[in-house]
C-alpha cells in the first residue's frame, strides 16, 4: 500500500470513528461501555487528525484531493460528534447548527478563495478551533467517566460557550481573508 493511501485511509477514519460515535450514542447512550467506546474513538479521530497531516507532509505525499478531503472529514467527523454529544445532554443542541453553519460558509469561502487563486489551506485560527473543538469532545465524553455525572452536567455550559465562541472566531478569520480578496479584486 502506498504512503499515499495510508494517509487517505488515516483522514478516512475519522468518517467511521464519528459514524461509531453515534450509533453508539443512539442505541446506548446511557451505557458506560457506549460512553468508554467514544471516548476513545473521540481520541482516535484527534490522533488521525494530527497523523495524517504530519505524515503527508514528512512523506511528501500533499495532494490536491487530501488538501479538500482533510477539512472535509474533520468538518463531518466533528458535527458528528457535537450532533451525539447533544444527544445525549452534553452539549447544547445549537452547538451542532453553529459547527454547519461555519463549515458551509468557510466551504463557499475555500471556492472563492481558491478561484482568485488564494491559498485556502488551513489558518491558524481554524487550527486552535479544532484543537479546543477536540480537547471538549473528549472532555465531555470522558468526564462522566471519569470525573463523575456531575461535574459533567456542569461542563456543559462552558464547554459549549467554548467550542462556539472558538467557531466563531474561526468563521470571522476567514470573512475577513475573503473580504480582502474580493477588495483585491475589486481594484485590479
Amino acid at each position: 500500500m502506498s504512503r499515499r493511501y495510508v494517509v487517505q485511509l488515516l483522514t478516512a477514519s475519522r468518517l467511521a470513528f464519528a459514524a461509531t460515535v453515534a450509533v453508539l450514542t443512539i442505541w446506548s447512550a446511557s451505557s458506560r461501555a457506549a460512553l468508554w467506546a467514544s471516548f476513545v474513538l473521540v481520541l482516535s479521530i484527534e490522533v488521525t487528525d494530527f497523523l495524517d497531516g504530519l505524515l503527508a507532509r514528512r512523506w511528501a505525499v500533499v495532494t490536491d484531493f487530501g488538501k479538500m478531503f482533510d477539512p472535509y472529514a474533520d468538518a463531518v467527523s466533528r458535527l458528528i460528534v457535537f450532533w451525539s454529544l447533544s444527544r445525549i445532554g452534553y452539549c447544547w443542541s445549537v452547538v451542532p447548527l453553529v459547527l454547519a453553519v461555519r463549515d458551509v460558509t468557510v466551504a463557499y469561502i475555500r471556492v472563492s478563495l481558491s478561484r482568485s487563486g488564494r491559498d485556502v489551506s488551513a489558518r491558524w485560527p481554524g487550527k486552535i478551533k479544532a484543537w479546543i473543538h477536540g480537547i471538549c469532545a473528549g472532555f465531555l465524553f470522558g468526564s462522566p467517566l471519569i470525573l463523575g455525572v456531575e461535574v459533567a452536567e456542569a461542563a456543559v455550559a462552558p464547554a459549549s460557550i467554548l467550542v462556539i465562541l472558538s467557531t466563531i472566531v474561526a468563521l470571522i478569520d476567514h470573512l475577513v481573508a475573503a473580504r480582502t480578496a474580493l477588495r483585491e479584486q475589486l481594484t485590479r
